[in-house]
């Protein structure tokens, strides 16, 4: 795959971007999210690949000590949920936040909180390294070991709870919070389902792909098929 720059409006980049999400009922519409939790909502034209902000503004329900890797929207029958996170460490636990989001005036409300703190990895944790959602409602998270820019890296995947319709999150209990798979070496820091529906032959997969910054290229590293084709 090729990759290709985007013109961002403002001199000053952001810092420290961190997630990046589609913004629900929108083809070009997007919001991407600094580790501190200033939030960008924003447009792409993908003819000139400019990008136009519509509007910023600090995530609720975050502190000095967090550190937000994860970002991930959920289509409620209230609305847009925002599901973010931060990534924790092996002295603290990491905190999910769930937000309420009305788009006709960006306000965001009714904030709720949980807890995290997995299993494995057990040195240099990090229990939320990025967030997704299922076409169920499911609510997945990355938690990798990260003990700097050479490693070693290992990440456990985790289904961590379910959001309803109405926009609760409920919470897997701790006896349920086991990794239903393991990455050795690798750290996985974006993850996102597709379900394969728009394809010719609906096929529903895993893939894994490694990001080449100076060449604008994204390889296919591993991808798993499921036996049964399309679920």
């Amino acid at each position: 795959l090729r990759l290709r720059k985007l013109v961002w409006p403002e001199p000053k980049l952001p810092y420290d971007l961190e997630a990046l999400h589609k913004m629900p009922g929108f083809k070009n519409k997007f919001i991407s999210m600094e580790s501190t939790g200033k939030a960008y909502i924003f447009y792409v034209d993908p003819f000139n690949l400019r990008i136009e902000i519509v509007q910023t503004f600090t995530l609720p329900g975050i502190s000095n000590k967090m550190n937000l890797e994860g970002l991930a929207i959920y289509s409620s029958a209230q609305g847009p949920i925002f599901l973010y996170g931060d990534r924790g460490s092996n002295k603290r636990s990491s905190t999910l936040i769930t937000a309420l989001y009305d788009p006709s005036n960006h306000n965001i409300y009714e904030v709720s909180k949980f807890e995290v703190d997995l299993p494995i990895p057990v040195k240099s944790k990090r229990n939320i390294a990025d967030l997704t959602i299922d076409i169920n409602g499911g609510v997945w998270t990355a938690a990798t070991s990260d003990p700097g820019n050479n490693g070693p890296f290992k990440t456990a995947i985790y289904q961590i709870g379910q959001m309803n319709n109405t926009g609760t999150f409920d919470f897997n209990h701790p006896s349920l919070l086991k990794p239903l798979m393991i990455i050795e070496n690798q750290k996985v820091e974006a993850m996102i389902f597709d379900n394969g529906d728009q394809r010719e032959n609906p096929l529903t997969r895993i893939s894994e792909y490694q990001i080449d910054e100076i060449n604008m290229t994204a390889r296919l590293v591993w991808s798993f098929s499921h036996p049964s084709g399309y679920l």
